[in-house]
C-alpha cells in the first residue's frame, strides 16, 4: 500500500520545484498487488501556478484556528450552506 506521506522538509523542496517550472517524479513499487512492477509518476508544473494561487487564497478565507483549537467542538452543517 502506498503511504504518500512526505516530511515537512520534502513537501517544501516538492513546492519549490512547482514554482520554478520544473517537474518531479518519483518511482512507486506496490509491495501488495503487484510485487514486481513499478509505476513512474510525474507531476508536472502545467497551471501550477493558478491553481496554487487560488489554494493560497482559500487559506486567506479560513478561520483562524489550530485543531487542538476546535478538536472536541461540535460542528454542525444544515446542507444548505454553500462553500
Amino acid at each position: 500500500m502506498f503511504d504518500g506521506y512526505v516530511t515537512d522538509e520534502l513537501a517544501w523542496s516538492i513546492l519549490k520545484e512547482l514554482q520554478s517550472g520544473r517537474g518531479i517524479s518519483f518511482i512507486y513499487k506496490d509491495e501488495y498487488y503487484y510485487k514486481d512492477d513499478f509505476a513512474n509518476v510525474k507531476i508536472t508544473p502545467y497551471n501550477f501556478s493558478s491553481v496554487y494561487d487560488d489554494f493560497l487564497n482559500c487559506r486567506l478565507g479560513l478561520l483562524n484556528y489550530s485543531f487542538d483549537d476546535i478538536k472536541y467542538a461540535v460542528i454542525h452543517f444544515n446542507g444548505k450552506t454553500k462553500v
